[in-house]
């Protein structure tokens, strides 16, 4: 509950600033989208009405987080050139940080408080690795939030600070991704590595039309559906997938009930789970997946139709950042319920907003 509290406060901030700055200029500009938000969440809040325990997902609040994707979003859209430039100094210090303390987690095995436990997940980092060593999660002491947060935001920051700083300013942002990047390596996330590699490729100046970004988003939604019945997965990853396509061709229309995955998923694998992931069936571990096994096909008729949406708000000003960044989420969803931690789907959020606009050219950077 810790992040949905840091989270639902950082959104008020925003909105009330907003608010108080535009009057109502942000929602009239964006009723349509408000809309379909309003009607996703009233849809999750109705549906719990048939789900079993509907508290006991693996991402009970994630109804909640698409409405913080939309504020974030909004917010750094906002946002003038001064306060871009505190967010990139902000993400590298903390990519630094993080990707330094990374590499003391792997080598050394760090004191267990029990008191912490309760706000922050220690027994994440140790996890050992195969190699030797502690599987590493950074300041998240969570690996998969250190890595799926890093990937986009350094995909939007690296582009955006070479605009807004001098030559002294790019090389410290480079070196402190650097450092968040040679942590990563412990953290033994290999989706975020292909999510990387492709965000990357994909940033490049000769992908910028907005077709192309479409296209990726459709190809990456779909990719789960292909990827559980024919590709070598880890183990982990095929039983989700399987146990949420086996829950949705028995819910097909409404779903399981919002919330309700869990409670589903642990009879539809008769009772047990593998003894190597003994929590697995807590979530889909993809968006759509989630989305389909616990909405059917009215849930995920509305979660598509918020994508849409977004879509058709940054077309006009995609460029190559934003679709590399945009790439590396669809990668990221597609092997993941990036929904599943606040943190996650707000680093998202941001770094699709800050790469959604075209790049000025290089000779406003200021030191």
């Amino acid at each position: 509950m810790l992040g949905e509290g840091v989270a639902g406060a950082g959104a008020g901030l925003a909105a009330a600033g907003l608010l108080a700055e535009h009057r109502f200029r942000i929602v009239r500009e964006h009723a349509i989208g408000l809309s379909l938000v309003a009607g996703w969440v009233a849809f999750a809040v109705l549906s719990t009405m048939w789900a079993a325990r509907p508290l006991a997902s693996g991402a009970p609040f994630s109804a909640v987080h698409v409405v913080f994707f939309g504020l974030a979003w909004i917010a750094a859209r906002e946002a003038d050139d001064r306060a871009k430039r505190a967010m990139v100094i902000a993400v590298a210090v903390l990519a630094a940080l993080s990707g330094a303390f990374c590499i003391v987690q792997h080598y050394k095995e760090l004191p267990y408080f029990e008191s912490v436990e309760r706000w922050i997940p220690m027994h994440r980092i140790y996890e050992p690795a195969e190699g030797g060593g502690f599987k590493a999660g950074g300041l998240h002491f969570h690996r998969l939030k250190y890595a799926h947060t890093l990937v986009p935001m350094m995909l939007a920051c690296v582009p955006l600070g070479w605009r807004l700083f001098a030559r002294r300013g790019r090389a410290l942002m480079i070196a402190a991704f650097t450092i968040g990047v040679a942590g990563m390596w412990f953290a033994y996330v290999s989706a975020a590595w292909i999510a990387l590699v492709i965000g990357g490729v994909l940033g490049l100046e000769m992908f910028t039309r907005w077709p192309r970004a479409a296209t990726l988003v459709a190809m990456g939604l779909a990719a789960p559906l292909f990827l559980a019945a024919i590709a070598d997965v880890p183990v982990d990853r095929q039983i989700a997938w399987h146990t949420a396509l086996r829950l949705f061709s028995t819910h097909p229309f409404v779903g399981v009930g919002y919330g309700g995955y869990a409670s589903a998923a642990l009879p539809a694998m008769g009772g047990v789970t593998d003894a190597r992931y003994p929590n697995i069936y807590f979530d889909a571990h993809s968006v759509l997946l989630q989305v389909l096994a616990e909405g059917g096909v009215v849930g995920a008729a509305l979660f598509l139709a918020l994508g849409w949406r977004y879509g058709r708000l940054v077309r006009d000003g995609v460029g190559a950042a934003f679709t590399g960044v945009l790439a590396a989420c669809v990668v990221l969803a597609g092997v993941h319920n990036v929904f599943y931690h606040p943190v996650v789907v707000s680093a998202c959020a941001l770094a699709l907003a800050l790469s959604a606009q075209r790049n000025a050219p290089a000779g406003n950077a200021s030191r």
